[in-house]
């Protein structure tokens, strides 16, 4: 009998054989596992992540229509093809000078094909060899590349830099092949109307937006024919890839509107791809950059959605994995009558200036039905090479606007205020009389009236009617308060402030006086700082250092019509989400402490200028088969040494019951009778048969 040790000794010799047998069979079984997941199935998950992988390719929503007040588009997405891009990593690193582009264009398509498919070794064995050797080339390459030997040396040494990178010390710290913009320029060849030069610009400018593995827009509009052939070649257009969630926004009515509703372009350059996906936007994805595109941009911009592709290691696509569709943005409506906006764009006939009709009816009180600058632009038209440049170019500077975006001298229709403020407080009444003889001597000066012989004895309301310089020259000198008052008056009428118009470009303008020049000019002499009488009398008829912009001189005009009483500006009236419509709160006015009485005999004023046989609006009826109930005023203000005149015109509709204030606009258009009143008289004629409020609204 075996020697004991301790109770396991009573254990039989032959079942410990066994139960060591399963114990190392178990273990077996459990290696075996372990080394088929963690060394077979790794190797499997490595050949396979070798071939495909997965790509998530953002999917821009399509933004929020903007429609004017009857439900017409203004702005609108259309369903297009874009071609992306996802560039293999040695183009993302690539920074390409416009030099290297120049050369690969003339290198052309077959020349980079052959140089795609060389070796870095051969690329040393060239570098050796000064890149005109091609002797130490094999056979087969020398003859690919027989090409070379007759390339221009500043061409070779383009070619050389381009490979061949060096650090400052002159060390060898990377080589770039130029054929791996082979691709690139075998699509553009390939699809008509497609430039390479533009691909890459468009490539170069994407990579700063996306992280890596992310794909580039490079085409913004495939038409049928580029989608099917890419469709058919797929195979053999490594990396590219059809989006068919893609859309062109479009504006019906082109250069009548781009002020009004602006235009989109990419985030700057300086914004981190992080940030902008924070605030909930793709890479590739439009913003709005002015007008009520940037204004509204948080209603207009939709959610983006997510389409997951696999693709191979050439970038190819394989399938899709999965979608997350995207969600459109909010429709606005806007107060805007489109009928109206193109009559009085049509009324401008391409001249620069401005013309803008507002609301004055109740419950309407503010509204824009109308808003051009001109000359437009086709919005639409941005992403076209060389259109941007084309406006800047453009000697009568289609992209300021000269609505509400730049002030200018107001002239004569400044005489609202000066009348105001002198029947209010300067102690003047309707009936005071004035000599003009053509001119006021003040100083050393002769401050002339626009009638060179003067306009002899006038009242007060002749001299709104007729504009007569000199009897507002008098006004103000006599007031004697360094035009305190007038500044006071300018202020209570809107200008000098932001109107609160609900668009990015709503310019203050300049409303001057003693301490303003004294602060304006702090570098200037003592002498040049001092508040003189020809600046007085400057300030009384809207010249000299007073400005404002077309919307302020309307909205002058509008607190005479709505008796003291100030309404905000705006365009929206609506938006529409999940076909709800929601209705925007009604404007609260201001009041701007103006008496009736006065603005009383400021409107008989203005009243006489158009009924009157001298009356500056003389024209508004002349040969009118109906009258026109207008009050209105004139201005012809100047514009500089060699400049002509810009031309005004402002007033209401109809005079007992206002409805509709308007102002036209012409910068150097010459006399406000040649130019802004024949406009405004087609304008106002349209509206006396087209209501632009329809009863149901």
């Amino acid at each position: 009998m075996g020697t004991r040790f301790g109770p396991q000794a009573d254990i039989d010799m032959p079942v410990l054989r066994v139960y060591v047998a399963l114990i190392v069979v178990a273990f077996a079984v459990v290696l075996s596992k372990l080394f088929s997941m963690q060394i077979l199935t790794a190797r499997e998950h490595k050949v396979r992540s070798l071939k495909n992988i997965i790509v998530t390719v953002d999917i821009n929503p399509p933004r929020g229509d903007i429609l004017d007040r009857t439900g017409y588009p203004l702005a609108t997405d259309d369903n297009v093809f874009a071609l992306l891009y996802i560039a293999p990593l040695a183009i993302t690193k690539q920074q390409l000078t416009d030099d290297e582009l120049d050369l690969l264009e003339r290198l052309g398509l077959q020349r980079l094909g052959q140089l795609h498919d060389l070796r870095t070794s051969d690329y040393r064995k060239l570098r050796d060899a000064g890149f005109q050797d091609l002797s130490v080339l094999d056979q087969e390459l020398r003859s690919r590349l027989s090409w070379m030997a007759s390339l221009p040396a500043t061409d070779i040494a383009l070619l050389q830099n381009f490979i061949v990178k060096r650090n400052p010390r002159g060390q060898v710290t990377s080589w770039e092949n130029p054929g791996n913009y082979y691709d690139l320029m075998r699509v553009a060849s390939y699809l008509k109307g497609v430039e390479f030069r533009d691909m890459v610009s468009t490539l170069k400018a994407g990579m700063k937006r996306v992280n890596r593995y992310q794909p580039v827009r490079v085409v913004n509009e495939l038409d049928r024919n580029q989608v099917i052939f890419i469709a058919e070649n797929n195979h053999e257009f490594q990396g590219f890839y059809v989006e068919e969630f893609a859309y062109s926004r479009k504006y019906p009515l082109g250069m009548a509107t781009p002020h009004l509703l602006g235009y989109l372009g990419y985030f700057s350059a300086e914004n981190d791809p992080e940030w902008i996906r924070r605030m909930g936007y793709s890479d590739n994805e439009y913003v709005g950059k002015d007008g009520v595109e940037r204004q509204y941009e948080r209603l207009l911009h939709g959610i983006p959605g997510r389409r997951d592709i696999e693709v191979d290691n050439r970038m190819a696509f394989q399938r899709i994995v999965q979608d997350v569709a995207p969600a459109k943005g909010t429709d606005v409506y806007l107060a805007i009558n489109k009928n109206l906006q193109m009559e009085c764009y049509k009324a401008m006939e391409g001249r620069p200036g401005a013309f803008i009709v507002t609301a004055l009816s109740e419950g309407h009180e503010g509204e824009v039905l109308a808003y051009v600058s001109s000359p437009g632009y086709d919005p639409s038209r941005f992403k076209e090479k060389g259109y941007y440049q084309s406006l800047l170019d453009n000697p009568y500077k289609p992209l300021i606007n000269r609505a509400s975006g730049l002030a200018y001298p107001p002239g004569s229709t400044f005489k609202l205020v000066t009348a105001s403020a002198a029947l209010q407080k300067g102690g003047f009444a309707p009936g005071s009389s004035f000599y003009c003889p053509g001119y006021k001597q003040i100083g050393n000066y002769k401050m002339r009236c626009h009638e060179d012989f003067g306009h002899g004895g006038v009242t007060l309301l002749e001299g709104i009617s007729k504009s007569c310089d000199v009897v507002f020259y008098d006004i103000v000198l006599a007031m004697d308060d360094d035009s305190n008052t007038l500044h006071d008056y300018a202020e209570r009428f809107g200008y000098g402030s932001r109107t609160g118009l609900d668009l990015p470009e709503d310019a203050r303008g300049t409303v001057p006086n003693r301490d303003w020049k004294r602060k304006t000019f702090d570098w200037a002499n003592a002498v040049d700082r001092l508040w003189y009488d020809g600046d007085k009398a400057n300030f009384a008829i809207g010249q000299g250092f007073m400005n404002a912009t077309a919307l302020q001189v309307l909205q002058s005009a509008s607190i005479v019509a709505k008796r003291g009483k100030l309404y905000e500006p705006h365009v929206l009236i609506a938006t529409r989400r999940d076909l709800q419509i929601r209705h925007e709160k009604p404007n609260r006015p201001r009041d701007m402490a103006l008496e009736n009485k006065t603005l009383d005999l400021v409107e008989q004023g203005m009243r006489m200028a158009v009924t009157e046989s001298t009356g500056t609006c003389r024209t508004f009826n002349a040969g009118a088969t109906k009258a026109l109930k207008v009050a209105a005023k004139t201005g012809t203000a100047e514009a500089g040494r060699g400049k002509a005149d810009h031309s005004w015109v402002v007033g209401y509709y109809p005079v007992d019951n206002p409805k509709y204030a308007f102002v036209a606009f012409f910068q150097n258009g010459g006399s406000s009778g040649a130019a802004a009143v024949p406009a405004a008289k087609k304008v106002l004629t349209y509206m006396a048969d087209n209501e632009p409020i329809a009863e149901q609204d």
